[in-house]
């Protein structure tokens, strides 16, 4: 080999290396913008769970400051909601296959705690021994808050937010099973707003809205803790009342209904003046079963609004008139 075949032979390979120096560095470069400015937060740690890096993301969604959590061990995160074995399930995971994902609660510097979606990665070296941890999570707020509210909104009235009719069948056959098993009696109460239809008529539907939002708040207040009412829709509401002892009980209850909807309802400069026709069922005196409860109740809802309105009947009464 010549002297100048040599030098060019050199040449080459410095001009080779310094093109893989400059694409290792263009790539290191890269994927440290790409850590850096991802919208999941990404954090790094070593064997031992200690936190060596975070990215900009981890910082805005959980509170932390870079130099807050450098050198300490992830657990500053743990939200307290997952229990010892769901930890022991993970990091078995970890350790057999190499990652784990799923979903999980972590904790914010304010301590809030917070849903993400979450995926570690165990780093190894060439023995084959684990080095580090990776972990990306996605912060799931949002989506969380969303399913929280289609779930809502499928069970309440939406202009109430009181149980619709779904969730009310629900919790009245809930209760009539622990009435059944405790050998108790609850009453329903089928009430009708008297001449609701005449507030929509002259006053439009915003009007009678807000009227019926007034009269959920009052009626709210006048029955029980443990008590449920819920809206089937109109100006309908309907009533659960469990652990009845004794009628006199439904009695009271019913009069502080009536009484609570005389007193006058001011809506935009407007002055209502509300009665209410109640029925009412109870078990086991009227049925085992809701259909029947609901229906009797109704029937004597109509029975109250025969005898003058603005008064309640029970079914077992009114059926023997």
């Amino acid at each position: 080999m010549t002297k100048e075949t040599a030098l060019y032979k050199q040449k080459m390979e410095r001009n080779l290396k310094g093109n893989e120096q400059k694409k290792t560095e263009e790539e290191l470069y890269l994927a440290a913008k790409v850590f850096e400015n991802a919208m999941d937060e990404i954090v790094i740690t070593d064997s031992k769970a200690v936190i060596q890096k975070v990215n900009r993301a981890f910082t805005e969604i959980t509170g932390y400051s870079e130099e807050e959590v450098i050198g300490k061990n992830t657990r500053i995160l743990k939200s307290g909601k997952q229990d010892t074995e769901f930890y022991t399930k993970m990091w078995d995971s970890i350790i057999t296959s190499g990652k784990w994902e799923g979903n999980l609660w972590n904790r914010k510097k304010d301590g809030s705690i917070y849903p993400e979606w979450k995926i570690i990665i165990a780093v190894k070296d060439e023995n084959n021994k684990t080095t580090h941890y990776i972990s990306m999570a996605r912060d799931m707020s949002e989506r969380v808050k969303y399913e929280e509210q289609i779930k809502y909104q499928a069970y309440h009235d939406i202009l109430t937010g009181l149980p619709n009719r779904l969730l009310f069948y629900d919790r009245l056959s809930i209760a009539l099973a622990n009435a059944q098993r405790g050998k108790q009696r609850i009453a329903v109460i089928f009430l009708d707003i008297d001449g609701f239809k005449s507030v929509n008529d002259n006053f439009g539907h915003n009007v009678g809205d807000i009227l019926l939002q007034s009269i959920t708040k009052r009626l709210m207040k006048g029955i029980r803790k443990g008590d449920t009412i819920g809206r089937l829709g109109g100006d309908e509401f309907i009533f659960i009342l469990p652990q009845i002892t004794v009628k006199e009980v439904i009695n009271m209850i019913a009069l502080r209904l009536l009484n609570i909807l005389k007193e006058p309802f001011l809506i935009n400069e407007y002055t209502f003046q509300i009665t209410g026709s109640m029925g009412i069922s109870h078990y086991p005196d009227d049925g085992d079963d809701i259909e029947t409860l609901l229906k009797k109740a109704d029937m004597a809802m109509y029975q109250a609004k025969e005898k003058g309105k603005n008064n309640y009947q029970f079914y077992s009464e009114q059926a023997t008139d």
